[in-house]
């Protein structure tokens, strides 16, 4: 485990309380659980001290051997610290005891002939009495800091210590801080990373574990200089040395087994224990206790209904992983198996009292009198189980055994030695362990009609899980039912779809493909396998392409795919339909009403709105994968989340082929915006990474517009004109993606050099391209290049309400500007433009406007934000935050001092009121940032 970190975030309080502490002869207790950061502290104060010139010793007791006082550990300190040889009273001497002053003497002796300043235990825990030492170093008049676990009761520690810090768990704030350690960090990392810990989220142990072991595993990659997470879909696992792995795993059986049947998904309840417990030949008190302890030290809980979980998803992961994949199959085929089949023979009618359990083998109910469930636990199923957990058998009181001598009635069955209610099992418990067996249950006359029955019982209130037992069903079809594989491959297709399970369906289609097409299917596999490439980012598999294709209504799908990964030509809406069409179920719907909208997302390649205006409800949008990255790419740039953009873009990186469509416009975009927000080096990083693009009108639009930006404003005019013309020829085939920007921008670019002869020939142009083709992006560049180009305030005026309504924050401060540039009172029309600027995060955007209204005589609005109230070097050291920089980052990167950032910091908290860096990005980000009354002035 990583036990030492450069920063301690949320450890400002601590820090203190020891400073007070130095050169005073006082103890000092450092308590706190594992991984909360005790030896990171000690070491900070350590360095601190020794260069102030104190003399310190570090003793760490689970370093030095296993004497019962740890005095080699504090031997061995002082020798390798000062060069010192000292001989304590040999260990067989009776004196050398805890109550013999010989020992005692002898230590204290050591560290006043050391004369250290401070002396530093770390790891108390690791020996049995090591009070005992560190009462000597007390003695001797040294300043001592002893750190040990919370678990540990140092009765000796507790009467000495003059003050104790408790290490407290990091906020968030700190806790993503503490992340971003070694450089700056997407904003998806910190949540996925909090959400895998669960209430490990602020231990900082855990947080530096799992960074390291993404690290290791190449998941947390840099992508274009930030971190991100590569595979978010996949779990997120502490590593195998972390110490709460270590003590679960090192648990004999079950104990690592229940956590990693807890862990995997499945519903796995208290009252399901003892049956996995007789099915898998685990001893059933056994099992109890193990569940018993697991409950009690946190690893497992269960929830409202009595499912047993794992609160910290991140072990979980790990401890599955120990186990192994396929020894929890065969753990799930071996219940399945016993719940299929059958619990026995009746139970003989007899009275139940203390001196007769209710089981026919006349064994005491599990835990309730050894000590496996505890004492409130009441007998269910053959088992003791938390009160309410599951169904009782009958004659069961309160008390766990029937003390009122009732007698079980004809539905309590005698089951491998237990009592159970005859079909108890509930078939959905026994179709999920079915599932989750996988291979490794042997397919049975039965298993297809259970699977089959329950997945169309749950399926408008479970889909999920309907899939997963169809899916089931499918593959013990081949074994002992071959007639439904028809039946069930249509339904589970379209269920898949309808899910957004792009995974489950890639696998489905080739698992059905090698196993044998079923006749009249070919075509919805192909699309099935299309529509799975496109979304995982997968090509389809050249085996499944090769039987698919030989079929010519399967390859326009198939077709339709493969020129996406390649990104060799755009794509159309009619395309589209032709391939993905037929997939439909029901009338294809009318596109008439929808034509400037599906221009738009056709213009936009956005696969998904196409999709779901395609299928309906039968399409399920994707959570995860490239199409659903690059849908939000293009969705929250249009409304203005900048900040999510550019994580999506990151992302999407490192998500399927590169080289799709979606890929190299997501570049652009993220280009665009690191270039109005004045990172100019990171923007042509972005550009770069484009390469030869089937878009030029927009690779054109995204490159002058960081050229005007960087102040080269004849360069960005030249090679908008040269790029236009690329962008012309593109334009006479049927391509206009990105054209209306593009027309928009050269046009402004040109108003501010002052050539209005090349603004009205731009006028000319965005007419005839949109008498041509018409629409309602060509329409938007159309009436703003006219208001440009004739200061006519009626075509701005309508250029700025058609795109309000369109819901492009971008373009919207452009039509603003354009409006401005034209109207005899553009205050309202700038500081519109200028609330857009601040919102989408674009520092030299709003600072261009400023400059605008400087030129106007506009004053700058004034409102409840706090940007004009705050110096430019406090809004650069927000922006940095926002990007996951720390202070010491910060402090390079502005070439300023790290105290000097922490001046800033505390004005800004000050001024704003904001309590964390978190919360100063996070308002600064969602615009409400704002600056008291008493601070405007600019007093902090």
């Amino acid at each position: 485990m990583t036990r030492d970190c450069d920063a301690l975030p949320g450890r400002d309080d601590e820090l203190a309380a020891l400073e007070k502490a130095a050169g005073r002869p006082v103890l000092v207790v450092v308590g706190g659980p594992a991984g909360a950061g005790k030896t990171a502290l000690l070491d900070a104060v350590r360095r601190k001290w020794r260069d102030r010139g104190l003399k310190t010793i570090h003793i760490c007791f689970s370093a030095g051997g296993s004497d019962e006082f740890g005095i080699r550990a504090a031997l061995a300190a002082v020798c390798e610290e000062f060069g010192t040889r000292h001989h304590a009273c040999p260990p067989g001497d009776p004196g050398c005891s805890p109550s013999g002053p010989a020992l005692f003497t002898e230590l204290a002796r050591l560290f006043e002939a050391a004369r250290p300043a401070a002396v530093f235990f770390d790891d108390l825990d690791a020996v049995p009495n090591a009070g005992f030492t560190v009462a000597a170093a007390r003695y001797a008049g040294c300043t001592v800091v002893a750190a040990c676990r919370e678990a540990v009761e140092p009765t000796l520690l507790s009467a000495l210590a003059d003050e104790v810090v408790d290490l407290r768990p990091l906020t968030d704030g700190e806790a993503d801080e503490l992340l971003a350690v070694d450089g700056p960090v997407d904003p998806a990392v910190a949540p996925a990373v909090r959400a895998a810990l669960g209430p490990l989220r602020g231990n900082p142990g855990a947080v530096l574990a799992i960074r390291d072991g993404l690290r290791r595993d190449g998941r947390l990659v840099p992508v274009r200089g930030v971190w991100c997470l590569a595979g978010p879909a996949a779990p997120l696992a502490l590593p195998p040395d972390h110490d709460l792995v270590r003590e679960v795993t090192g648990l004999p059986e079950p104990a690592p087994e229940l956590v990693a049947f807890a862990g995997g998904g499945g519903r796995f309840r208290m009252d399901d224990l003892l049956a996995l417990a007789e099915a898998a030949g685990w001893d059933p008190a056994a099992c109890g206790r193990a569940a018993d302890r697991l409950v009690e030290t946190g690893v497992l809980g269960y929830e409202e209904h009595g499912e047993l979980v794992v609160p910290c998803p991140a072990l979980a992961a790990a401890v599955r992983t120990h186990v192994g994949e396929r020894r929890i199959c065969v753990l799930h085929a071996k219940l399945a198996e016993y719940l299929l089949g059958g619990v026995g023979e009746p139970a003989v009618a007899a009275p139940i009292g203390p001196e007769r359990p209710m089981f026919a083998a006349g064994e005491p109910v599990a835990g309730v009198e050894d000590g496996g469930l505890g004492p409130g636990a009441v007998a269910g199923r053959g088992a003791g189980y938390p009160r309410g957990a599951g169904e009782l058998a009958a004659g069961v009181g309160d008390g766990g055994l029937g003390d009122a001598g009732v007698r079980p009635g004809p539905d309590v069955v005698a089951g491998r030695g237990s009592g159970y209610l005859r079909g108890a099992w509930e078939p959905a418990l026994v179709a999920e362990q079915v599932a989750l067996a996988g291979s490794e249950l042997r397919s049975g006359p039965g298993v297809v009609p259970l699977l089959v029955r329950e997945a169309a019982r749950v399926l408008s209130a479970d889909p999920a899980s309907a899939a997963r037992w169809y899916r089931a069903a499918l593959v013990h079809c081949a074994t002992h039912d071959p007639g439904r594989v028809p039946e069930l491959t249509r339904s589970l297709l379209r269920l898949l779809v309808r899910l957004g399970r792009y995974d489950w369906l890639r696998e489905v289609v080739a698992e059905t493909v090698d196993g044998g097409v079923p006749t009249g299917q070919e075509h919805e596999l192909a699309v099935a396998a299309a529509l799975a490439a496109l979304h995982t980012g997968v090509p389809v598999p050249r085996a499944v392409t090769e039987r698919l294709a030989a079929e010519p209504a399967c390859r326009a799908p198939l077709e339709f795919a493969g020129r996406w990964f390649e990104g060799r030509d755009v794509m159309s809406f009619d395309g589209l339909v032709a391939a993905f069409g037929g997939f439909r179920l029901g009338d294809a719907p009318d596109a008439a009403p929808m034509r400037d909208q599906l221009e738009i997302w056709t213009g936009r390649h956005d696969l998904v709105a196409l999709f779901g205006f395609l299928f309906g409800d039968e399409y399920g949008a994707p959570d995860d994968g490239p199409l659903a990255l690059y849908h939000r790419v293009i969705t929250g740039y249009h409304r203005g989340t900048w900040v999510e953009v550019l994580s999506a873009c990151r992302a999407l990186e490192l998500s399927g082929r590169p080289s799709t469509p979606g890929h190299g416009l997501a570049r652009l975009f993220a280009a665009e915006i690191l270039s109005g927000a004045g990172e100019a080096r990171l923007a042509a990083d972005w550009l770069a990474a484009v390469g030869d693009c089937p878009f030029p009108a927009l690779a054109t639009w995204a490159e002058c517009g960081l050229l005007w930006r960087s102040g080269r404003l004849p360069e960005a005019i030249e090679t908008g004109w040269r790029g236009y013309a690329a962008a012309a020829e593109a334009a006479d085939r049927g391509n206009v993606i990105g054209l209306h920007w593009l027309l928009v921008r050269l046009a402004m670019l040109e108003s501010q050099a002052c050539h209005d002869e090349k603004v009205a020939e731009l006028r000319t142009l965005a007419g005839r391209w949109y008498r041509r083709y018409g629409g309602r992006r060509l329409k938007m560049a159309d009436l703003m290049v006219a208001g440009l180009a004739e200061r006519d305030l009626a075509s701005a005026r309508s250029a700025v309400e058609a795109v309000r309504n369109h819901e492009n924050q971008g373009e919207l401060m452009l039509a603003c500007l354009i409006a401005a540039s034209v109207a005899d009172e553009p205050r309202p029309w700038l500081h519109e433009a200028y609330d857009i600027a601040r919102r989408l995060g674009g520092d030299l955007l709003r600072m261009t406007i400023k400059a605008r209204m400087r030129e106007l005589g506009v004053p700058p609005p004034r409102r409840p934000g706090a940007s004009d109230d705050l110096s430019p070097a406090e809004l650069r050291v927000i922006g940095l935050i926002q990007q996951g920089l720390t202070n010491r980052q910060i402090a390079g990167t502005l070439q300023i001092s790290e105290k000097t950032v922490e001046s800033h910091l505390t004005r800004l908290f000050a001024k704003t009121g904001c309590r964390s860096r978190l919360d100063l990005a996070t308002a600064s980000i969602e615009g409400r940032l704002t600056v008291s009354g008493t601070d405007r002035s600019g007093t902090a």
